[in-house]
């Protein structure tokens, strides 16, 4: 048995020299330069990072026959950036399964710290081993998770540098149902002045893309869906929001309500829910049932999904029908992001306010970015006798993706949330758009449009309830209607941005 085999003396001194190997290994990729890794070219796509020689990599780290998993696709990238967080702190994030799954909430979908092997010297993290298993998504049911299950091993190699490494453990056990097998990947954490880290990323994997739909085979060949570019670029995403909450608010809106930064605190924990949400509901995690039947239409793709809530007080109680459509459209991943921001522009798009007049009512920034915030906007119908609705949206982007993520919301619940009250009471669907722009992707990726860098590949997910319990007889209706809309929704974006 694999608990009996590591607590073990074998299996102790077997996982010692793995996680060794594996932290040198890393360090190694993350410091060398040619012939290791190849310099980016101007024949590479826009900000591609350095491509891997792989067989200057077979020579250096040649592969164990035995503990490598055949038929599988190699992806190795590498990254780095500064961010406004110290090492330590990083580390905390790292080996607490609860706060790396919440940070990155849109890479990780679920992660569980088996066994705590050590808890390092004078329970500081150096030395640390932790025992784990992890499920990595992309918010589409078009994409499988990807399963792994590794040690992390955390090293102080110097003084002002930490090591945080994950080592497979598939390999080691021969599970032959692997279908992604994890070669030593992590970050290394570099101590700078004024509170900074420079963080240095790697991640090299092997995995069975097989089941990848056509509309997403190119942008999972490119190491960007689960690459280290997205793991920074989310880390300093982060880092970012955290600095801008201790920020005095000085730049938000707030037309007609009065809050404090406890409030605005709330608030916050509440869009954070919602994000969580949203990556959680739309993925092809096992939690979530799919139709295993595809509907092509044009150029995209459509899934849906019908489950009963009678449980869970975080989600409105009744039948759920979520749909998730899929394409890429020949138009700039800004272009089609600032439409979906600009709420002036909502009715051009958004199938409940059409005819309507959308007011933004109030606005908390989330980064330095300009795209990242928080708003709340107000629905005021035509009629005079048409009640004021309330949309919660939160709108986040960085180099390698972006979402648009809303759910209505009613007065009473929203006054309580500003006025401090507990935000996990509120209800939450969301309805959601994630925007991945083509310079990400290789050329061959490019199918029908050419050779434009100016393509997206967005994907579009709608969540709706019927407040009839458990009574399934009468769901077609509404899942009919569900996708209608989603429909309607894409053809408004495909005429707005084509104008």
């Amino acid at each position: 048995m694999r608990e009996d085999f590591l607590h073990t003396k074998d299996g102790q001194n077997l996982v010692a020299k793995l996680v060794v190997a594996a932290m040198e290994e890393l360090v190694m990729m993350a410091y060398e330069g040619a012939p290791l890794w190849i310099p980016a070219t101007n024949d590479n796509p826009p900000n591609q990072p350095d491509i891997l020689n792989k067989v200057e990599y077979l020579r250096i780290f040649p592969s164990d026959p035995n503990h490598t998993p055949k038929h599988l696709w190699p992806e190795t990238s590498r990254d780095s950036a500064m961010v406004l967080m110290d090492p330590i702190n990083i580390v905390k994030i790292l080996m607490d399964t609860k706060q790396w799954s919440t940070v990155f909430g849109n890479i990780v979908s679920t992660a569980r710290t088996l066994e705590v092997l050590s808890v390092g010297v004078d329970e500081s993290f150096n030395e640390a081993l932790h025992e784990m298993t992890v499920e990595f998504h992309l918010p589409s049911p078009l994409v499988p998770v990807r399963e792994h299950h590794f040690i992390r091993y955390c090293c102080q190699y110097y003084e002002n540098l930490w090591v945080v490494v994950d080592a497979d453990l598939s390999g080691l056990f021969q599970d032959p149902t692997v279908k992604s097998y994890k070669r030593p990947s992590g970050c290394l954490i570099q101590a700078l002045l004024d509170g900074y880290s420079k963080v240095t990323w790697v991640e090299n994997a092997e995995v069975n893309d097989e089941n990848i739909q056509n509309l997403y085979f190119p942008l999972n060949r490119s190491s960007t869906t689960f690459g280290a570019k997205r793991w920074v670029s989310t880390l300093e995403g982060h880092c970012q929001q955290l600095f801008s909450s201790m920020v005095t608010p000085h730049d938000q809106i707030s037309l007609g309500v009065i809050y404090d930064d406890k409030g605005k605190k709330s608030l916050c924990s509440l869009a954070r829910r919602m994000m969580l949400k949203f990556y959680s509901d739309v993925s092809a995690s096992a939690a979530n049932h799919w139709s295993t039947s595809l509907e092509f239409y044009e150029s995209g793709e459509m899934q849906s999904m019908v489950r009963v809530n009678a449980v869970d007080p975080g989600i409105p109680m009744g039948t759920i029908f979520s749909v998730v459509s899929s394409l890429w459209w020949p138009t700039s991943p800004n272009e089609v992001f600032e439409l979906l921001q600009n709420y002036q522009s909502r009715h051009q798009w958004d199938t409940l306010v059409m005819g309507e007049v959308v007011e933004e009512v109030m606005r908390v920034i989330t980064s330095p970015n300009s795209g990242n915030y928080i708003s709340l906007l107000q629905i005021n119908g035509t009629n005079s006798g048409t009640a004021k609705r309330l949309i919660r949206q939160e709108s986040y982007t960085n180099s390698i993706e972006s979402y648009l993520v809303y759910t209505k919301i009613n007065t009473l619940e929203m006054k309580a949330v500003l006025s401090e009250a507990n935000p996990d009471c509120v209800t939450l669907l969301p309805s959601s758009f994630a925007i991945i722009p083509n310079e990400v992707v290789a050329k061959e990726a490019r199918g029908s449009y050419g050779t434009s860098t100016d393509e997206t590949l967005l994907i579009v997910a709608m969540q709706k309830v019927v407040h009839w319990g458990r009574n399934l007889k009468n769901f077609k209706k509404p899942l009919i209607e569900t996708k209608r809309q989603i429909r309607a929704i894409i053809a408004g974006i495909k005429a707005a941005t084509l104008k």
